[in-house]
């Protein structure tokens, strides 16, 4: 039986993880910080988050709805999540989805692309150049039209939070297992903030704050190429869900993670992994609710943290969790031509045109390699 230490601990991860990664995706996303919150609430009750917990289809995922939501509206959000989560719930069955994308170098692409495009898109929130663009392509004409002119006091607040989390895990190997270091670096930064800007003192820079977004906003425009947008990427965030949530064999993990999949979207921050299943999972789930709901209550929902700090905690967790092994396997021999062609379709296109084209590589390299091991010795 779990011990209340081991509880206490993973209770105090989960906190953490929620409200570092619910918050970042809302200031850097289309519904701001109050969704992020919302949403941070909802991932520490429903889902088992631990520090073996998969960051980076997260971030394709955030990926996949920001983009449409840019694309159609708010309300593409939810169009995209719900039947994505669905698709998400009957695949996350399977164990050979996760085997193959891995085994085939599928999830490497989808990784290396989604560090990419997150880079190129929240850099603007980091470096506060003001530039605008849904799509990589779009935000590095702005860049290239606009220049950089950074706010070098965000800039400074930003690399702290990269300091914190690349160094701090390295340092401290024990710690990290028991604190978010994503919302430590957040925490130190928002400390910071208020200690040398006061309240009535102009601030030069983007805060939370100002980026406190609309809830509930499910505007969405109709036509056939949004709807096409809608089908195409509630498959890339179905696929992306099952393979982070792949073998899940209990029935309420999986339906924990689906739905929670699909809530925590309809605010543009998904927070994807396995839901609750055990009973000290529930118990947990409802510490790290209360805990994040304080946390937020006391910050007054860190409106004074600067939105730069919450921008590279995006970029340095998409870099850290890149999936070395299953890359090396993208890019050994003749594939690698096909994997580079597929990272750069889905930076100039759609994040999800990637997830499914890196999905379809590894489903015909696993059906060739099959091929290949049952063809008869030659004489």
């Amino acid at each position: 039986m779990t011990s209340k230490k081991e509880l206490l601990i993973k209770s105090v991860y989960k906190t953490g993880f929620a409200v570092a990664f619910g918050l970042s995706m809302g200031v850097c996303g289309v519904t701001g910080a109050s969704g992020g919150m919302i949403v941070a609430l909802i991932s520490a009750a429903f889902l088992n988050i631990t520090p073996d917990t998969l960051v980076s289809p997260m971030l394709t995922e955030f990926l996949i709805v920001t983009s449409a939501a840019s694309m159609a509206g708010p309300g593409a959000a939810a169009a995209v999540a719900v039947p994505g989560a669905i698709l998400m719930f009957f695949l996350s069955r399977s164990r050979a989805l996760c085997a193959a994308m891995r085994d085939s170098g599928g999830t490497g692409i989808i990784s290396l692309f989604t560090a990419l495009a997150v880079t190129i898109l929240v850099t603007n929130t980091y470096f506060g150049i003001g530039a605008s663009g849904s799509t990589v392509i779009e935000m590095l004409r702005t860049y290239r039209s606009l220049g950089f002119h950074p706010n070098w006091r965000g800039i400074l607040y930003g690399t702290i939070v990269m300091v914190v989390m690349i160094t701090f895990p390295r340092k401290f190997k024990k710690a990290k297992n028991i604190m978010n270091m994503a919302f430590a670096a957040l925490l130190i930064t928002f400390v910071l903030n208020l200690c040398l800007t006061p309240g009535s003192m102009p601030v030069p820079f983007a805060q939370v704050g100002d980026r406190a977004g609309t809830l509930f906003d499910l505007t969405l425009e109709i036509s056939g190429r949004n709807i096409l947008l809608i089908i195409v990427s509630a498959l890339a965030f179905g696929i992306t869900g099952a393979v982070c949530a792949a073998g899940e064999s209990s029935l309420p993990g999986r339906a924990g993670a689906s739905l929670s999949a699909a809530a925590s979207s309809v605010f543009g921050c998904p927070v994807t992994a396995g839901g609750n299943s055990a009973p000290r999972d529930y118990i947990s789930g409802i510490i790290a609710a209360a805990a994040s709901g304080l946390i937020i209550i006391i910050t007054n929902g860190f409106s004074r943290l600067p939105a730069a700090s919450c921008a590279v905690v995006l970029i340095v967790a998409g870099w850290q969790s890149l999936d070395k092994p299953s890359l090396r396997r993208a890019f050994g021999g003749a594939g690698a031509i096909v994997s580079s062609l597929i990272i750069l379709a889905s930076l100039a296109t759609i994040p999800a045109f990637g997830v499914l084209a890196a999905f379809a590589f590894a489903v015909f390299k696993t059906r060739l390699k099959g091929e290949g091991s049952s063809a008869p010795p030659e004489a």
